[in-house]
């Protein structure tokens, strides 16, 4: 891959190059997220323990990312048919819209905020492990 492509020219070329093998890889591997999300949305109504914007919320908040889960588990089984590019796309793309997803549905699900388990400055911007 040419070195003085922009970083934007670089993530159209992966696309690009890589659009074929990852709608093959993931074609087996589709998520119904509205059916997803309506019974989850129906098992913390069930509970009783939330109101139904909560339970809404939570709902969301746990399927939104479903695109992201469909590549990673389609990287997940094959690995190998990934370049390292495509790799840090994926990877970049999952943690830029997933962990704040699981967080805010944890927090509105059992109202326990984000901590730093393995103390990283996971959840303090300032800190760089």
């Amino acid at each position: 891959m040419a070195d003085n492509l922009t970083k934007t020219e670089r993530r159209r070329l992966i696309i690009q190059r890589t659009q074929g093998r990852r709608l093959h890889m993931t074609e087996h591997i589709t998520f119904d997220h509205q059916r997803i999300r309506n019974i989850i949305h129906q098992a913390l109504l069930s509970s009783e323990h939330h109101t139904d914007d909560q339970c809404r919320d939570i709902a969301f908040h746990m399927t939104d990312w479903t695109d992201d889960l469909q590549q990673l588990v389609a990287f997940f089984r094959d690995p190998d048919g990934y370049d390292h590019d495509l790799i840090i796309e994926l990877l970049t793309g999952f943690f830029y819209h997933v962990p704040n997803h699981v967080a805010a549905a944890g927090k509105l699900l059992h109202d326990s905020p984000v901590s730093d388990i393995f103390q990283v400055g996971a959840v303090d911007s300032s800190e760089r492990p």
